[in-house]
């Protein structure tokens, strides 16, 4: 079932509630640091909108006036796609019809910039996920991405200057978690890991989960919160990873997209970008 832009318009509204009750209460907030990230969460929430929503339809452009101010338009013409051939519309694996994207071999798609008409410094992602084998963290890595602080301009497609936040297993090595996240930038010549956690649950193969990557600057700190819904609310995947040196954050490129690695693939499906207005 698609999910309407009123729908996640009541969404965030809902959000903002239970982040006001939480801060009244100082629901498991131990620390000063963590209720000023709180705080700050807060106030972002209440200024993210939906600009984006990607159901994978068409290629054909959007309306030239939304009915709505707020009106999401859903078209691949808003995103920079890999070669073709190197991706395909799936129309027997999607959440919602017609389609959803599949991309593999180390290709991924990035939001336009021109189509948000601003660098989303803090934001959000959200999408239905779904992997086709188990990824490893190996000579042959397989994994799958959310990026953002992206740097290639519009038109380009590039990893060399991003932050990800990489989905790992179930793995059949020794060495690294069953199921994990890594934390990760790119910089001119190299991946740099900031830090890995063990998620919360089982990201199994062939099953969608619907995950969100929520993005924020708190204390001068890069916050970064990956969360699964469990079916009645979001839960976090693992806990925030951080950042001091806050990359990137005054860029006026600043970009989020997708992305599958290596010989196994995966599917997005009705994604969604927020960013404060």
């Amino acid at each position: 079932m698609r999910t309407g832009a009123d729908e996640i318009l009541t969404r965030l509204e809902m959000e903002i509630a239970r982040k006001e009750l939480q801060l009244e209460e100082y629901a498991g907030l131990r620390t000063e640091f963590d209720i000023r990230k709180e705080e700050d969460l807060l106030r972002l929430l209440r200024r993210l909108r939906p600009i984006a929503l990607e159901g994978y339809r068409n290629l054909l452009p959007p309306p030239p006036v939304p009915r709505r101010p707020w009106e999401l338009p859903a078209v691949l013409t808003d995103w920079d796609l890999p070669p073709s051939g190197y991706y395909k519309l799936d129309a027997t694996v999607y959440v919602s019809e017609p389609s959803s994207i599949y991309l593999k071999y180390g290709y991924y798609a990035l939001l336009k910039q021109s189509a948000v008409g601003m660098a989303l410094a803090q934001g959000r992602i959200e999408s239905y996920y779904r992997h086709d084998g188990a990824r490893t963290k190996s000579t042959s890595t397989q994994y799958s991405q959310f990026m953002f602080r992206n740097q290639a301009p519009d038109g380009t497609r590039a990893h060399n200057k991003t932050y990800a936040i990489q989905f790992y297993g179930p793995y059949s090595g020794t060495s690294w978690h069953q199921n994990g996240a890594l934390f990760m930038y790119q910089d001119d010549t190299s991946s740099v890991e900031i830090a890995t956690r063990s998620l919360a649950i089982n990201l199994d193969p062939n099953t969608w989960y619907q995950i969100r990557c929520t993005f924020w600057v708190s204390q001068g700190v890069l916050i970064v919160r990956l969360e699964y819904f469990d079916g009645s609310d979001w839960v976090k995947l693992c806990d925030d990873f951080t950042d001091s040196a806050n990359r990137w954050a005054d860029s006026d490129t600043n970009r989020v997209g997708v992305n599958a690695y290596a010989y196994y693939g995966c599917w997005w499906d009705d994604t969604i970008i927020y960013a404060p207005a």
